[in-house]
């Protein structure tokens, strides 16, 4: 060894640790410096599960659709939908896991909303309210290139609001190992659940043959998210994603599926402990909604030749379809009745066979519904309101 070797290896460990810094510290300047904040509290108030807004909603015999307002481009893709105290909220997307760029807005009464959250992920698809408490799950976090050069992964997000509705793109809970978090609910026993396409932890994300759908539970405060069940297997073939939620009284939860045999939905028996799955028999398409409707349990389905009201009267281990509507968009119970989002115009049943026409047929809201996204319905402040996919209008039955 001549004298000369071990000050170039010197030199070249220098040049190396420099690289690395640089390329963290590039990596920090696309993710930011912040570390993730989320306000503690928002558990406490989660788990009293303060009680809904409106138990009843008045819907004229014919009411007719009235445009309260619009979401600003080019967040015109509204998803969903969430009634709080301090008013309505409303989840976009530009276009949900094709462009970058998802918004959350709240309206509290004139022309235009307020923007409470702007985020470059692809797509905010669903907005759950626990008094004003935000739970948005992030569809499709960003992908910024630098940071995955550094740690070959990428993770998911729950942002989740403080209890009076305040919200930043730091308020994010981490789920590990995740591509796409769709939905979030609340379990009988008061813990949050979300639903994945996600990869093996052990794995490099985008490289390997599995993905499996991954449904993660939040154990508390200070730690990612747990990954409770991996389905069909933690070495599963091809994509597979677990996408809308229901809670069940009984403690169970329902789940869409996707997977390369298609699409459908599942029974998971104690969720967070020693998790059973049973497929959902007669579930034949996307689950786009769920609805708990007295002692039934309510899907809209999106199937080849159009969608469908589905009903299950066992606890959503079978499923057969109801006389609704042509083309169902949404649902939402108020006051003991069902309402009915069809094409655009919104129908009431009180025993799930006579289906009355309540507000005749809205353009705006005649959406031909994908597999993620179909048009919103929801009870707020005694009345239905209802959210364009395509226009990002929001219109109120009066």
């Amino acid at each position: 060894m001549t004298p000369h070797r071990p000050r170039r290896w010197r030199l070249a460990a220098s040049a190396l640790t420099g690289a690395l810094l640089a390329l963290r510290l590039a990596a920090l300047a696309q993710t930011g410096c912040s570390p993730l904040r989320t306000d503690p509290a928002w558990r406490a108030t989660v788990r009293a599960r303060p009680e809904p807004l409106d138990r009843a909603a008045v819907v004229p015999d014919r009411a007719r659709w009235t445009r309260r307002f619009a979401l600003p481009a080019p967040f015109t893709e509204a998803c969903d939908l969430a009634s709080t105290p301090r008013g309505l909220v409303v989840a976009a997307s530009i276009q949900a896991l094709g462009v970058d760029g998802a918004a959350l807005h709240r309206w509290e009464g004139g022309a235009t909303s307020r923007e409470l959250l702007r985020w470059d992920g692809q797509g905010f698809l669903r907005v759950h309210a626990w008094g004003d408490t935000l739970v948005v799950p992030d569809a499709d976090a960003p992908f910024h290139l630098l940071p995955f050069a550094f740690d070959l992964d990428v993770d998911g997000y729950v942002f989740v609001s403080s209890p009076d509705g305040a919200i930043t793109d730091r308020n994010r809970e981490v789920l590990p190992a995740a591509y796409h978090v769709f939905d979030a609910a609340r379990l009988a026993d008061g813990r949050l659940v979300a639903s994945t396409g996600a990869y093996p932890p052990s794995a490099i994300a985008y490289v390997g043959d599995h993905a499996p759908a991954a449904l993660f539970v939040d154990d508390g405060a200070g730690r990612p998210w747990r990954r409770a069940l991996e389905y069909p297997s933690a070495r599963a073939l091809g994509v597979h994603r677990f996408t809308y939620l229901q809670a069940l009284p009984d403690g169970a939860l329902l789940a869409g599926t996707e997977s390369p045999r298609g699409p459908g939905a599942v029974r998971i028996d104690d969720p967070t402990g020693a998790p059973r799955v049973e497929r959902a028999e007669g579930v034949a398409g996307y689950v786009l909604r769920w609805a708990l409707w007295g002692d039934a349990v309510l899907a809209v389905v999106q199937g080849a030749s159009g969608t469908a009201l589905l009903r299950s009267t066992d606890g959503g281990r079978s499923f057969t379809a109801m006389p609704a509507p042509r083309e169902p968009e949404s649902v939402a119970v108020a006051g003991g009745a069902l309402y009915v989002l069809a094409d655009g115009a919104l129908y009431r049943t009180d025993d799930g066979a006579d289906f009355v026409e309540r507000a005749p047929r809205e353009e705006a809201l005649a959406h031909r519904a994908s597999s993620l996204v179909g048009a919103p319905l929801v009870a707020h402040r005694g009345s239905l309101w209802a959210a364009s996919p395509r226009t990002g209008e929001v219109f109120e039955a009066r």
